[in-house]
């Protein structure tokens, strides 16, 4: 798994993002890329995220998760595309802002570690 690396742009976020490794019990966002991929869903809008919770971890791209829709439901979901990975998908799992920052500041201060280490 990997060990939270700053990675290029992905499809839902044009800059850098952090990949993360997803864990058992973690929260994260789940975007669906049109109402047509609800699948049984209520979503009011599909530019706000559901909440998710990680129950299985496949790999550092791919989780199962129990969705809650915009009015709460559950809905299991299986073999989800976490971390920007899959392009073209039609629904995701995406971390959310504070955990993506989160990443990128340990990112930042493990390269100040290491560039003011002798080598």
């Amino acid at each position: 798994m990997n060990d939270g690396k700053l990675v290029g742009a992905g499809m839902n976020n044009p800059a850098a993002v952090a990949i993360i490794s997803p864990t058992v019990g973690r929260n994260v966002h789940y975007r669906v890329a049109s109402e047509a991929n609800a699948n049984g869903m209520t979503i009011y809008n599909t530019a706000q995220p559901m909440v998710a919770l990680v129950t299985y971890v496949h790999s550092d791209s791919c989780v199962n998760l129990v969705v809650f829709d915009h009015c709460g439901n559950a809905h299991p979901r299986t073999s989800v595309p976490i971390n920007n990975v899959w392009e073209g998908a039609s629904a995701w799992a995406e971390w959310m802002p504070y955990q993506k920052g989160q990443a990128a500041k340990t990112e930042a201060a493990e390269s100040a570690l290491k560039a003011g280490s002798p080598a």
